[in-house]
């Protein structure tokens, strides 16, 4: 979605996983699937969710900071959960024009 009322850009992964960015109302959305645990049920941002940044070109500043001086490492510090072929959904690829237009209306 490119116009007035948001810049939205996104990516996706495979079998539906997607991320969505507003990035000038610093609006952050991810879709996570049907997954299989391994190892955890749900995102974990270890010590990182203490930090809390309201800008999302710092957050990434901070986040690659981190990791360049060995504080972290992005691949095992955080815990995401993985998503097969049976994690896509028919109802989110038929809604998401109403999708879009719900993460476009967080910044009005």
């Amino acid at each position: 979605k490119y116009d007035d009322d948001a810049k939205i850009f996104n990516a996706s992964g495979k079998f539906g996983q997607y991320i969505f960015v507003d990035h000038e109302n610093d609006i952050i959305f991810t879709r996570i699937t049907k997954y299989h645990p391994m190892p955890g049920s749900q995102q974990n941002w270890g010590f990182l969710k203490y930090i809390d940044v309201d800008n999302v070109d710092l957050w990434i500043d901070v986040l690659r900071f981190l990791h360049g001086i060995g504080i972290i490492d992005l691949q095992s510090d955080i815990t995401t959960p993985n998503t097969f072929k049976d994690g896509e959904s028919k109802e989110f690829y038929s809604n998401y024009g109403e999708i879009m237009d719900a993460i476009s209306s967080l910044s009005k």
